[in-house]
């Protein structure tokens, strides 16, 4: 529920000595491993980052809230309420995310769902192309240059171009 997961391996996948062990076979097998992190979504506050602070703001100047829908009813599903980052707080949470990626084995981080994901934040109504998502483009951009220069590999999942033209894979 928090942005990057917290930046912590989910327990439900196993400890961290299994996900060494993991990366370990990998290497050995000559497979490339990456941790998927969601720097886009979000349901609770929490690792530095808010609903009130940073999330997307919508053109009616409120915190955008967003529903998963069942698919044969086309109804919302009320308890799947979430919120997208703020493309402004994305710098921030690479750093978290770097940190908390360097105590890990693995050769590469995903980022799919910053990848494959584009979307407007309207709490800046100085600039004028808030609504046609350049900021996002932007931002998002910057955080690929910096994996790429961290020297982590980079995984991208269904890519838009700014993403897929920097991906390793």
């Amino acid at each position: 529920g928090e942005v990057g997961g917290g930046f912590k391996l989910n327990s439900k996948l196993g400890s961290s000595s299994d996900l060494k062990k993991l990366t370990e076979y990998c290497k050995d097998n000559g497979i490339a491993s990456y941790m998927d992190y969601d720097l886009v979504n979000f349901s609770k506050n929490g690792g530095g980052f808010s609903k009130s602070n940073d999330a997307v703001i919508n053109v009616g100047e409120l915190t955008a809230v967003q529903y998963d829908y069942d698919v044969a009813s086309k109804n919302k599903l009320e308890d799947s309420a979430h919120y997208l980052l703020s493309p402004k707080a994305f710098t921030e949470a690479w750093k978290k995310l770097l940190h908390a990626t360097e105590k890990l084995s693995v050769d590469g981080i995903s980022l799919s769902s910053l990848s494959n994901t584009s979307y407007s934040d309207y709490a800046d109504k100085t600039k004028a192309d808030y609504y046609s998502k350049s900021g996002m483009t932007e931002a998002a951009q910057d955080v690929f240059k910096m994996v790429a220069s961290s020297g982590k590999k980079l995984l991208s999942t269904d890519a838009n171009l700014y993403a897929a033209l920097i991906s390793d894979s």
